[in-house]
């Protein structure tokens, strides 16, 4: 390769840099070009073999880490716009011979990194794949305490064991966003009907669990003061029938109180 007026430009290569960090990127490019250009595997000692496809396998994820960073800020140039690509994972997935569904998964997490410190320091030093730091992110965005945890996860176990945990710490925002709106809805919608048929009333209430489950308590503690006081056979009533009393008795205690007149001390 060589620079003509700024520009780098490659003897194999159809890219073309008008800027230093490109030129930069793009002249190291070169010698791993020309490497791999004469490299024929079966010339390698089978003793070095796996030595080498670590090094090829370190040199990939530091360049899918730059690739990972600027995804996001290269998408925002607009380019995509410019040359008539539906969006901008379209553009990508042309430049990166990729899927665009490949390519909005890397947008989407390139975009997330910006809030996303440690996942994004990762990136840099090459701990992370871009599928490892799609399913940190991911899960992250939604359920940040996560994100030191499934860093964690996500460089010492399987890709697979890592989107596993991402999904169940993104279930457990959705459980507990979904429990907080079921408690809302019922809430708004708590309700005491009363009507009568055949004689009887008829009470129906609804409301949240733990209002309701407080309400049990006092009527069960009154009706076990009633069973303790009627222990002969001939006095006693079913259960249900002294609930029944409680009931009655709180709401005629509350009516009472409200009823009752203040007393006015005089100091």
């Amino acid at each position: 390769g060589r620079c003509l007026n700024g520009h780098m430009t490659s003897n194999t290569s159809s890219v073309t840099a008008t800027c230093g960090m490109a030129a930069d990127i793009l002249s190291a490019v070169e010698p791993v070009r020309a490497l791999v250009g004469g490299l024929d595997p079966r010339n390698v000692p089978l003793s070095w073999a796996p030595e080498v496809l670590a090094a090829f396998v370190e040199m990939e994820r530091v360049a899918a880490s730059g690739r990972l960073l600027m995804t996001g800020r290269a998408a925002e140039a607009g380019a995509w716009e410019r040359e008539r690509f539906a969006s901008a994972a379209d553009w990508l997935a042309n430049q990166q011979g990729t899927t665009a569904g490949r390519a909005r998964a890397d947008l989407e997490t390139s975009e997330r990194l910006a809030d996303l410190d440690a996942t994004s320091e990762a990136v840099r030093e090459g701990r992370l794949s871009p599928e490892q730091a799609c399913a940190v992110a991911d899960a992250a965005a939604v359920n940040p305490d996560a994100e030191r945890d499934l860093l964690d996860r996500a460089q010492r176990d399987s890709l697979r064991r890592t989107r596993q945990e991402a999904e169940r710490r993104k279930a457990e925002v959705r459980s507990e966003a979904e429990k907080a709106e079921r408690e809302a809805r019922v809430r708004n919608e708590r309700s005491a009907r009363l009507w009568y048929s055949n004689g009887a009333g008829h009470l129906e209430v609804r409301g949240p669990v733990a209002e309701m489950k407080e309400l049990e308590q006092r009527i069960q503690r009154e009706v076990d003061r009633k069973f303790r006081a009627n222990r002969a056979p001939a006095q006693r009533s079913s259960r249900a029938n002294y609930a029944f009393d409680a009931l009655i008795e709180m709401g005629n205690k509350v009516a009472d109180a409200k009823r009752a007149p203040l007393t006015r001390m005089t100091l």
